[in-house]
């Protein structure tokens, strides 16, 4: 049961104006492009209050660019609030 709702409650977006969106209220986990650099990082937590809760260790390939500076992506990262 726990994994069922861990699953009802993780988004994957690349899309910015998407993020922002699924931000509002509780949204539990988006999974987003992330470039590495920690001042993305910042302008998001600044604009929607998540920050990076998870960088999976099975580093697989990603395309793209970051959720929040458009430069090609490195790795996928997990977001999400606090509370």
């Amino acid at each position: 049961m726990t994994c069922h709702f861990k699953e009802q409650r993780t988004i994957r977006t690349e899309s910015y104006k998407d993020f922002t969106e699924m931000m509002q209220g509780r949204p539990g986990f988006v999974i987003a492009p992330w470039c590495g650099d920690r001042s993305c990082e910042e302008r998001i937590k600044a604009a929607t209050q998540a920050t990076i809760r998870n960088l999976p260790l099975d580093k697989s390939e990603v395309n793209g660019t970051c959720i929040a500076c458009d430069l090609p992506a490195h790795e996928e990262a997990y977001f999400a609030k606090a509370y």
